[in-house]
C-alpha cells in the first residue's frame, strides 16, 4: 500500500485504531485534506476579508450594469416580468415605471405600458389600468398584432371594472 501524503494526520487525528473499507479510505484521505484546506481558509480569511477595495476607499453599492438607459431599462423589464411570473404585482409594478422612466420611444416601452396595465387589472385598479393601455402608440408596437391584444385588455379590464361596480370618476 502506498503512503499517503498526510499519513501523520491519519494516526494524530483518529488514533491507532484501523478500520478497513471505505470508511477507512475517506478517513485517510480525504478527511486529513478536507482539515488541511479548513486550516488554510482559516488561516487566509480575515486578510480577505478586511482587504481594501482596489481603488483604496470604500466606493458604496455596487455601480449600475450600465451606463446607458435603454440597457439598464431592458434590465429593469425583466426583473418586472420575472416579478410578474411571482405574482408580486406591486414590485413588478414599480419596476415597469423605472422602465418608463428611462425608456424612450419604442417597443420597449410599448411593453412597459402594457405590463403596467396588467399589474394595475390584478391590483384591481382598472382606471389606473385603462390610462395604461391608452399611452400605447401604434408606432411604438413593433408587431401590429400587438394593437389587437391592447385592444382585448381594455375590453377585459372594462368587464372587470362593471363586474366589480366601479364607474369612472368624473375629472374636475
Amino acid at each position: 500500500m502506498r503512503a499517503f501524503p498526510f499519513a501523520f494526520l491519519d494516526e494524530t487525528f483518529f488514533g491507532t485504531r484501523r478500520r478497513s473499507g471505505a470508511r477507512a479510505r475517506w478517513e485517510s484521505r480525504v478527511l486529513p485534506c478536507w482539515i488541511l484546506l479548513v486550516c488554510i481558509l482559516s488561516l487566509t480569511w480575515p486578510a480577505v476579508a478586511s482587504a481594501e477595495s482596489p481603488s483604496g476607499k470604500d466606493q458604496g453599492p455596487l455601480p449600475s450594469i450600465s451606463e446607458d438607459r435603454e440597457e439598464r431599462a431592458g434590465v429593469h423589464l425583466e426583473r418586472a416580468k420575472v416579478l410578474e411570473s411571482w405574482e408580486m404585482w406591486e414590485k413588478a409594478l414599480s419596476q415597469y415605471r423605472v422602465v418608463l422612466e428611462l425608456s424612450g420611444d419604442g417597443a420597449r416601452r410599448a411593453d412597459a405600458h402594457y405590463g403596467e396595465a396588467f399589474c394595475l387589472f390584478r391590483l384591481g385598479r382598472y382606471e389606473e389600468a385603462l390610462k395604461s393601455l391608452d399611452e400605447i402608440s401604434p408606432e411604438d408596437v413593433s408587431d401590429p398584432a400587438m394593437m389587437d391584444v391592447v385592444e382585448d385588455a381594455r375590453k377585459t379590464i372594462l368587464r372587470a371594472r362593471e363586474q366589480a361596480g366601479q364607474t369612472e370618476k368624473p375629472e374636475k
